[in-house]
């Protein structure tokens, strides 16, 4: 995955790389095809912001961090994105359609044909039962 970090009004530093680095390494787990992601650090005043942009196969994800501290700041922002993630994964692993073999669609239908019968047996054994108490 190609990271892209952004340094407005402040220093680039490798400390702050690096834990950004690390701290993208544990979205990795929810990405089927990830392609991009660009980080943009940025200080207004006393206002620490990091956005998150994330482009994967069709999709686009964004997360934002601000607080007094960068590092701070950027947990926060990993934080909003992986649930992001997390609800994404989830949805398509809950929708996604699976096509069976030829081979299961063929167990099924036994075993449904077994049901069925198991039930009508019992409907008749009822009725058996019935008529002999009358």
């Amino acid at each position: 995955m190609d990271i892209h970090l952004t340094f407005r009004h402040l220093e680039a530093t490798d400390g702050l790389k690096a834990y950004t680095e690390e701290k993208v390494e544990k979205l990795l787990k929810y990405l089927l095809k990830p392609s991009k992601m660009n980080v943009v650090f940025s200080m207004e005043r006393f206002v620490h912001k990091v956005d998150i942009t994330l482009f994967e196969k069709n999709h686009t994800f964004k997360a934002q961090g601000e607080t007094n501290d960068m590092y701070a700041s950027v947990d926060q922002a990993i934080h909003n994105m992986e649930q992001q993630l997390r609800r994404y994964k989830e949805k398509i692993k809950n929708h996604k359609n699976h096509f069976k073999t030829p081979e299961a669609l063929l167990e099924e239908a036994h075993s449904l044909h077994d049901e069925e019968s198991l039930s009508v047996e019992r409907v008749t054994n009822r009725v058996a039962t019935k008529k002999k108490v009358a």
